[in-house]
């Protein structure tokens, strides 16, 4: 007695037995000429265009770069900035309820001001003494307001003020610039 062909699990039909074709244990028909172009059910080829997910693999991974860049928002750096800030999650981690939880590689506590209020972070260092975190949810977005006219910066003694702090977080000759620093001079992970 034969019964009906069971559906296929995954909703396409299975193919009937091969009558015709010799099976290969390599997955892969015999051809004419073994330089010809890969069959289309072998490991190697291309996907096929309609696939039962919805889309092929290929649309998946090119749209996931663009959805990272979506997710990471507006950077504290300048439109025409060739500055990037890191990501705040290659220095933090944080909690479901969004506390922070990690920071700079060390577990952050929560204590509470002097004059009272709201818990804020801290991390300890290694002599016992604790450092507020200032910034725990990354950098803040780029707004004009922070910085000078572009004018201002052209200026050789400003610049190599802001230059000398950059390279050594001192001020030269212990004297701060009037002059706002620009936004590319700052790192927001404190």
């Amino acid at each position: 007695q034969q019964q009906p062909p069971a559906a296929h699990p995954f909703g396409a039909p299975s193919a009937g037995p091969a009558v015709a074709a010799p099976t290969n244990p390599f997955g892969q028909p015999a051809s004419n000429s073994p330089f010809g172009q890969p069959a289309a059910n072998s490991l190697f080829a291309q996907p096929a265009a309609n696939s039962p997910f919805g889309q092929s693999s290929t649309s998946a991974a090119a749209a996931q770069p663009a959805a990272a860049a979506a997710a990471a928002g507006p950077g504290p750096y300048g439109p025409n900035s060739t500055r990037q800030h890191p990501h705040i999650s290659s220095y933090s981690a944080h909690n479901p309820d969004k506390s922070l939880r990690m920071f700079k590689g060390k577990p952050v506590a929560y204590v509470e001001p002097r004059g009272g209020g709201k818990p804020v972070p801290v991390i300890r260092n290694f002599d016992g003494s604790s450092v507020k975190v200032w910034m725990p949810n990354g950098p803040p977005a780029y707004t004009t307001q922070t910085e000078a006219a572009p004018e201002k910066y052209e200026d050789a003694g400003v610049m190599q003020q802001w230059r000398a702090f950059v390279e050594t977080g001192r001020f030269a000759g212990g004297v701060m610039p009037e002059v706002p620093p620009k936004r590319e001079f700052c790192a927001w992970d404190f």
